[in-house]
C-alpha cells in the first residue's frame, strides 16, 4: 500500500459546489509553486491595499500597470515589533533573579552568615557595590577636591553650649515605666530620660518585683540589644552610614510635649521669626569584633544638634558614607519654616560626655520659590530632591549650589501637596517616585529635560494609612501601603502592576528596608512590629506569606489608684519601686511582648480582616501605643541591627539576624 503524498498538483476536491466551475474566463490556472503545504493556494495581498501598521515604515512605490502585471506577487511577512528597553529592564530582571536565588530561604529575618552554597548573609547588590566598594571617594570629588568641604566649614556656624544652656532646646522629657520579659513572669522597669538597659535583663531570674537596669560585666549571647528612653514621642530614626566601623551612631528625633499654651498658638508661617526650639540627638553604640551589639558597653549620647528654626519634621543622612575621617556625613532636614537645610556634621569626641552645639548658620539652605518643602530624598552625594506643598518637585545639585541657589530642575507632578518622595538609587538615581496628598502616585525621570512625569493610577486614597514610600533595590520596586493594611510593591516598568508582599491587621505606620539584605520591617498603630522577605512573594504570587513578629508594644493610662499614689510626696525616695509607681501614676504604663511564633498567611487573606469577621468596625487604640519609626542599620558589618521608636518615647535596638 502506497502512502499518500502531501504534495498535490491540484487542490483537494471540495464538498461544496463551485459556482464558477465550467466558466473558462473565471477559472485560473494554479501554479504548483504557489501552493502551501496543505495544497491550498496562498493568499496574496492586493497591491491597492495599504498596510496601516507598516505604512510609515514601508511606503508604497508608484508603478505602472504594465510593471504591476509583471511584478511577482510575494506574500508580505509581518515585521516583529521593536521594543525599546526602558531603564535597563534585562539587567534589572537579572539582579532580581540573583537576589531571589540568594535569599529565597530567608523567609522573614536575615541570616548573618552565608552557607556553603553562598546563600544568605549580608551583601550589597551590584549597584550599591559599585558605589561603596571600589573607590570610597567616588561621588565625593566635589567635596574633597573642588572646595565643597571648605565651603561648608566656612559658611556654617556651630556654637558650643553647656548642658544647662541646652535644656531649653531639649524640652520636657519624661520618665518611663514598663513591664517586659517572659509572658508569665514580666518585671517592672524604670528608665529616666537618656537612660538605657540591656534587653537580656528582662529575662534574668530574680526574686524582686522590679528588674535591674545595670549593664552586665560579661558579654551575653542572647537578646543582644538595649531599651532606650528618649523622654518624648519618637518621630524619626536613622543610622549613619559608615565603613566597617565598630562604633555605630543612631540619630533620633522626638516631638516635644506640647502644653495647652503651645496648642493654642497660631501656626507659624515662613519668615515669621520662629522661636520654637528643636534638637536632633546622635547616640553611640559599640559593636564587637563579629559585628554583634556589645551589651557590656552602655549606649551614650554623643552629640546634640540644637536649632532655632522651629520643630524639625524629618531628616535623612546621605546614603553614601563620607570618606573623610573627621566628619559623620551630610545631614539634611526640614524645619517648621519649610526650608531644606544640609549640614556637615563633625565627628564627636570619643569620651562619654555629650557635646551640645547650636546650629547658628547653615552653609546650604534650599528654599523653593513661593512654596515650602514637605519631603525630600537623596539620589547621590550631590543630588537631592524635595517635594513641595504646591505639588512641584525641585532638584538641587550640591556641587553647583555654591554659585547659585536656583534649582537645576523643577517640575509639577500634582495639583496638591506632595507627602512622600523617594529615589530609586542606587540602581536608578534619576528615577523618582512621588505620592501626593490625594493618594496619586507618579514616576519621574529627571535625566530628561524637561523631566518626564508618568502618573500612575491610584488604587485607593490614603484615608487611614500614612503615605509611606520607599525604594527596595533588591526587588527593583517601590514599596508603599494602602488602606487594606497591605504593603504593596509597584513596578518601575509597569507602574500599574502591584504585588502584595505583606499584610497587617492594623493601619501601617512605618516600614524600613536595608541595603545589605532584602528583609523589611513593618510597624502598625497597634504597636506590632514584624519582619518579612518580599522576594518570596514576588517570586511566586501564589506562595504563602511568612511574617515574624519582632515585638509588640502597648500603653495604658494610669488608674485612679495610681494617680493618688503619684500625688503623694515621693520625690525624695530613692527606691526604684517608688519611682516606678510615681511614673505610672503620671505618665501611664507600657508593656513589651516578644517571643512570638512565625505567622503563615495564605495568598487569599485580606489585610486587616484576614482573621476577623468583616464587621466594618475599627478598634480605637491609645495614641502612645503606636510604633512611629523603624530603621535598619545600612552598614554591612552590622546589617542585622534594627531600631524601633514608640510614641511613648521608648526605643528598642536589637540585633535580629539569625
Amino acid at each position: 500500500m502506497q502512502r499518500r503524498s502531501t504534495k498535490r498538483a491540484v487542490p483537494r476536491k471540495s464538498n461544496t459546489v463551485d459556482a464558477f466551475q465550467g466558466v473558462p474566463e473565471l477559472e485560473a490556472d494554479v501554479d504548483p509553486d504557489d501552493l502551501d503545504e496543505d495544497g491550498e493556494a496562498e493568499l496574496v495581498a492586493d497591491d491597492d491595499e495599504v498596510d496601516l501598521a507598516n505604512a510609515e515604515s514601508e511606503p508604497v512605490d508608484p508603478v505602472s500597470d504594465d510593471e504591476d502585471e509583471q511584478r511577482p506577487k510575494v506574500p508580505r511577512s509581518a515585521k516583529p515589533r521593536k521594543k525599546k528597553p526602558l531603564w535597563g529592564r534585562a539587567r534589572r530582571l537579572g539582579e532580581v533573579g540573583n537576589a531571589t536565588r540568594r535569599w529565597t530561604n530567608d523567609l522573614t529575618l536575615p541570616t548573618r552568615n552565608e552557607n556553603l552554597r553562598e546563600f544568605g548573609g549580608f551583601r550589597y547588590d551590584s549597584s550599591h557595590t559599585d558605589e561603596v566598594s571600589e573607590d570610597p571617594r567616588q561621588g565625593w570629588d566635589w567635596y574633597l577636591s573642588d572646595g565643597g568641604k571648605e565651603a561648608f566649614q566656612t559658611h556654617q556656624r556651630l556654637d558650643v553650649l553647656t548642658a544647662e544652656e541646652a535644656k531649653g532646646y531639649l524640652g520636657d522629657q519624661q520618665d518611663r515605666s514598663f513591664v517586659m520579659g517572659p509572658y508569665q513572669d514580666q518585671k517592672l522597669f524604670h528608665l529616666t530620660p537618656g537612660q538605657s538597659m540591656p534587653l537580656a535583663n528582662a529575662w534574668e531570674i530574680s526574686a524582686g518585683e522590679i528588674g535591674s537596669t545595670d549593664t552586665p560585666e560579661v558579654a551575653l549571647h542572647y537578646k543582644l540589644g538595649f531599651m532606650l528612653n528618649l523622654g518624648a514621642e519618637v518621630r524619626c530614626l536613622g543610622w549613619i552610614p559608615r565603613r566597617d566601623s565598630k562604633v555605630q551612631y543612631l540619630t533620633t528625633l522626638v516631638s516635644p510635649e506640647q502644653d495647652g499654651a503651645d496648642m493654642l498658638d497660631a501656626p507659624s508661617s515662613h519668615g515669621s521669626g520662629l522661636t520654637k526650639q528643636s534638637h536632633i540627638c546622635i547616640w553611640r553604640f559599640q559593636a564587637d569584633a563579629e559585628g554583634y551589639i556589645d551589651t557590656t558597653i552602655t549606649p551614650t549620647l554623643a552629640l546634640v544638634l540644637c536649632t532655632d528654626w522651629g520643630e524639625i519634621s524629618t531628616f535623612q543622612w546621605c546614603p553614601t558614607a563620607c570618606p573623610v575621617a573627621d566628619t559623620l556625613g551630610l545631614l539634611a532636614f526640614i524645619a517648621e519654616d519649610g526650608m531644606l537645610r544640609v549640614l556637615d556634621v563633625p565627628l564627636p569626641s570619643t569620651d562619654d560626655r555629650a557635646a551640645y552645639v547650636l546650629v547658628k548658620q547653615i552653609a546650604c539652605e534650599l528654599q523653593p520659590p513661593n512654596t515650602t518643602c514637605t519631603c525630600f530624598t537623596w539620589s547621590s552625594p550631590t543630588l537631592i530632591s524635595a517635594g513641595c506643598a504646591n505639588g512641584s518637585v525641585y532638584v538641587w545639585d550640591l556641587e553647583k549650589i555654591a554659585s547659585t541657589n536656583d534649582p537645576g530642575l523643577s517640575f509639577t507632578t500634582s495639583k496638591i501637596c506632595i507627602e512622600s518622595i523617594t529615589s530609586c538609587a542606587p540602581s536608578h538615581p534619576h528615577i523618582l517616585f512621588v505620592i501626593s496628598a490625594g493618594g496619586g502616585m507618579a514616576v519621574t525621570d529627571i535625566s530628561q529635560v524637561p523631566a518626564r512625569v508618568s502618573p500612575l493610577k491610584a488604587t485607593r486614597v490614603h484615608d487611614l494609612s500614612q503615605p509611606l514610600l520607599l525604594w527596595h533595590d533588591y526587588l527593583q520596586r517601590a514599596l508603599t501601603t494602602d488602606d487594606d493594611c497591605d504593603v504593596v510593591a509597584r513596578s518601575l516598568q509597569k507602574g500599574k502592576h502591584r504585588i502584595t508582599v505583606s499584610k497587617a491587621r492594623n493601619v501601617i505606620t512605618a516600614i524600613a528596608a536595608s541595603p545589605s539584605h532584602p528583609c523589611i520591617l513593618v510597624a502598625t498603630e497597634a504597636g506590632d512590629v514584624f519582619a518579612t522577605n518580599p522576594l518570596v512573594q514576588a517570586a511566586s504570587g501564589k506562595a504563602d506569606m511568612w511574617q515574624q513578629p519582632w515585638s509588640s508594644h502597648q500603653w495604658r493610662r494610669p488608674t485612679f489608684a495610681e494617680r493618688e499614689v503619684a500625688e503623694q510626696d515621693t520625690q525624695g525616695s530613692t527606691d526604684q519601686l517608688d519611682k516606678a509607681s510615681t511614673t505610672i501614676g503620671k505618665h501611664g504604663l507600657s508593656r513589651i511582648l516578644e517571643g512570638f511564633k512565625s505567622e503563615r498567611i495564605g495568598p487569599d487573606a485580606r489585610g486587616k480582616t484576614f482573621t476577623e469577621a468583616r464587621t466594618g468596625a475599627r478598634v480605637l487604640l491609645e495614641e502612645r501605643t503606636v510604633v512611629t519609626s523603624l530603621a535598619w542599620n545600612p552598614n554591612i558589618n552590622c546589617g542585622g541591627w534594627a531600631a524601633a521608636g514608640m510614641a511613648d518615647g521608648l526605643v528598642r535596638v536589637e540585633d535580629v539576624a539569625v
